[in-house]
Parts: C-alpha cells; sequence; structure tokens
C-alpha cells in the first residue's frame, strides 16, 4: 500500500504552486512593446535634470512645439529648445505624438518624429489624444503649414523671385490661402498682401483640409535670376567703417551642414568639433538658431544662440574679410553666457561647466581657427551678462578672418552661448 503524505504537507505544496503561478509579472501587451526610437539612458546626463528622474524620458532633436492635443493644428503651449529632455508620461496609440511633462511642469502634445526616446518607455500609457475638429457646421478645417526649417517667403512659386520679402523660422505655423497648379507652392497672407512658401515635405509639415484650396498660378515667374553682387568693402581707413557683414546677426538664417537645425545668418560660417571625446556628453554638435528675446539680444532685434544642454561643444563663427592689404586690424564681439543646471527650471549662470569664449584673427584670411598663425584674445567667461571680447593682428594679406570661438568642460542642464555686435575695423 502506497505512503501517503501528510495533509499538512500536501497543503503547502499546493500553497507554493498557487504561488509560483500568480507571482510571475505580466508581460507587456504587443501594442506598448512596439514604442520606436527607445535606447538606454545616456549616463553622462543622468540625473541632470527633474525629467532625467522619470521611467520615460524624450530629447528633442530640433526646436519643437508642444500643443494642447495631437494636432498639428493644435494651439501652441509652448516651444522647446532644440535637445530639451523632459518625461513621456501618455502617448498615442499609433505613437506618432508622446504627451510629455516639463521640468517646471508644464504639459503637452510633442510629435515623435522629430524626437528620441530614452530609457524604459514600454509602460507609458495610450491616452485619449483631443485633436482639433471640424466646426459643427461641417466645414473643413483650416489647412496651415508648420515650417520644418527657416522658410523663405517670395512674392510668386519659384525661387526666381529674389529677394525674398520674408521668412518663417523653424516651428512657426501659417493658414494657407491657395496653391499652384503643380501643388508645390502655397500663397499666404504676408504683412497685409500676399506672399507664397514652398511645399516640399523637406520644408513644411501641412495640416487641414487642403483640397478645397483655390489653385492659383501666381504673379508672372522672372526669366532672369538677379545677379548676386560680391560684397566688397570700401578700401578706407576710417576706423568707424566696420568690414564685417552682417555684424550683428540680424540677417536671414540658413541651415549649415544639411542640418535644419544648425542655422546661422548669410555672410557666416561655422565650424564644430566632435573630437575629443572621452565621454558620451563630450563635444557634441550644437544647434544654432535667431535667439529674440532679452536680455540676451544686446541691441537690434535677434543674437545668435548656440546651445547644447546636457553636454559640451565646441564651435567657430567665422568669417572671411577684405581689408587694405598690410594693415592692423581689431576684432571684437559682444558675448552672453549661460550655463546651469535647472533645478529650478530658472537658474543663475555659474563658472562650473568650465564655459568660455574668445575672439581670433586669421592674418591670412584661411578658414582654420586651429592654425598657428591664428592670434587670439585671451579667454572671457561673461556669464549672466554681455561681455565684450576683442584682439588685434597685423593683416598679411588683403584678406583676414574673424572667429569667434566657444567651448567648455563639462555638461550643465542648460548650456547656451550667444553672440552679438561684432566687428571688425582697420587701425588700434
Amino acid at each position: 500500500m502506497p505512503a501517503r503524505l501528510p495533509v499538512a504537507l500536501i497543503a503547502i505544496v499546493l500553497l507554493n504552486a498557487a504561488c509560483t503561478l500568480t507571482a510571475a509579472p505580466d508581460a507587456p501587451p504587443p501594442s506598448l512593446a512596439t514604442v520606436p526610437g527607445t535606447a538606454p539612458t545616456p549616463s553622462a546626463i543622468a540625473g541632470l535634470s527633474i525629467a532625467t528622474q522619470a521611467p520615460c524620458r524624450v530629447v528633442n532633436d530640433e526646436i519643437l512645439a508642444i500643443r494642447i492635443s495631437a494636432d498639428i493644428a493644435a494651439d501652441e503651449v509652448t516651444i522647446l529648445d532644440a535637445g530639451t529632455e523632459n518625461a513621456v508620461i501618455g502617448r498615442t496609440g499609433d505613437n506618432s505624438y508622446w504627451y510629455i511633462r516639463t521640468v517646471n511642469d508644464v504639459e503637452g502634445w510633442m510629435a515623435s518624429s522629430a524626437a528620441t526616446l530614452y530609457g524604459n518607455c514600454a509602460s507609458v500609457p495610450i491616452l485619449s489624444a483631443a485633436t482639433v475638429t471640424p466646426a459643427a457646421t461641417g466645414t473643413p478645417s483650416v489647412p496651415v503649414a508648420s515650417m520644418k526649417v527657416n522658410l523663405n517667403v517670395r512674392r510668386g512659386p519659384s525661387t526666381r523671385f529674389n529677394p525674398p520679402i520674408g521668412s518663417f523660422d523653424v516651428g512657426d505655423t501659417v493658414e494657407l490661402t491657395g496653391v499652384n497648379p503643380s501643388r508645390d507652392w502655397y500663397r499666404i497672407r504676408w504683412q497685409g498682401g500676399t506672399g507664397w512658401i514652398a511645399g516640399g515635405a523637406q520644408f513644411v509639415d501641412i495640416g487641414g483640409n487642403t483640397a478645397s484650396l483655390p489653385v492659383d498660378a501666381g504673379p508672372p515667374t522672372p526669366t532672369n535670376t538677379p545677379t548676386e553682387i560680391p560684397f566688397t568693402p570700401t578700401a578706407t581707413l576710417d576706423p568707424s567703417t566696420n568690414y564685417l557683414r552682417d555684424p550683428s546677426f540680424e540677417g536671414v538664417y540658413t541651415g549649415r551642414d544639411g542640418f535644419s537645425d544648425l542655422n546661422i545668418p548669410e555672410g557666416w560660417n561655422i565650424r564644430y568639433y566632435e573630437e575629443p571625446r572621452c565621454c558620451e556628453w563630450q563635444n557634441l554638435r550644437p544647434v544654432a538658431f535667431p535667439h529674440r528675446s532679452a536680455p540676451e539680444i544686446h541691441e537690434g532685434e535677434l543674437a545668435l544662440n548656440l546651445n547644447k544642454d546636457f553636454a559640451t561643444f565646441t564651435a567657430v563663427v567665422y568669417q572671411q574679410v577684405t581689408v587694405p592689404a598690410g594693415i592692423t586690424v581689431t576684432a571684437s564681439a559682444w558675448a552672453w553666457l549661460h550655463t546651469c543646471d535647472p533645478d529650478p527650471a530658472i537658474c543663475d549662470s555659474s563658472a562650473a561647466s568650465g564655459a568660455k569664449v574668445r575672439v581670433g584673427v586669421d592674418p591670412q584670411g584661411g578658414t582654420d581657427p586651429l592654425a598657428e598663425r591664428v592670434v587670439w584674445s585671451a579667454f572671457s567667461t561673461p556669464h549672466d551678462v554681455w561681455g565684450n571680447v576683442g584682439v588685434q593682428a597685423q593683416a598679411t594679406g588683403s584678406t583676414v578672418t574673424l572667429f569667434l570661438y566657444a567651448t567648455q568642460d563639462f555638461p550643465q542642464g542648460l548650456n547656451r552661448v550667444y553672440w552679438d555686435d561684432a566687428k571688425l575695423v582697420v587701425g588700434g
């Protein structure tokens, strides 16, 4: 006769089996496993902001509008600078929009196509994403364009309409009022009249109903593109003559090196260095765009903003200039630094990052800032204040190059450099 197990032992075995069956974690629903762009947290930036404490975070790759609903035509809640890190607390079912909370507790919807996820994002919930809906009368939604790049406004539907009559910045939106027959240019209202913008997918995102837009061929296209007149400074020894083109950075900003978030004014050029790199945060490519608000404007309406939050960058903005041969030149520019960890979100700048700027002149007009012949000023650290940085050099020919150099030693949550009112004059 087989031996019988004690009743108490049988109970223990059954209880253990039950615990084994119920303690295993549920597998995530299949829809949550398809969240794109998830990547390990960059260890070098962990803990630098409130957002990094969330399980799932997102960094926008370009200047981006945050909206009240998951719709390109929805009202804007705020505008994020490129490289901003925020917490992800929701998403749409198709993962086309993330619902985020910023470091200063602003919430809204962000397009996922212009951002990169970090951390554990598998459990981000699907939220009911209210969208902009048509009026109750059944009127189609108003067609709008949202700028993916800094885009010129022209008098007609062609780049032959020169010069442009204005421009939009990345993230700007505008209502569309018409379309050309080939449907690759859109008519808009512009300063009390009419303007045209290119409608290619590389330039704009189109929202709303464009099917009912009136077709308009626009004004006659010019037969010849006007020839650009090369800049030649006046050969004068007047020390008040500034030989730079657009010295105050007020002109039209254009993307460089194929990047829509690396924008500097025409007439200027930029170099950035991605070596040496000991860590993930060191010497990353910066973003650049026109800055429009005080106090980080020295004079005029714009200043050039270079930044890369939670990282360091080394960038040189430069311009070649024709001067009287063999003359002494004095070069200078105004600089403003703001580097700090945003906890709270608004923080005073500090020297903890080792951020610094300097101004240099190549007396032979070369474009390599690392050339030994470049004459440099001392490094300056104007944190939260405008500081003028300058240097003198002796031109060895009829061309010199002005360099505006910025770098940092350690990453900060906010890492911003502003340049304004550069000057290159002859004499002392």
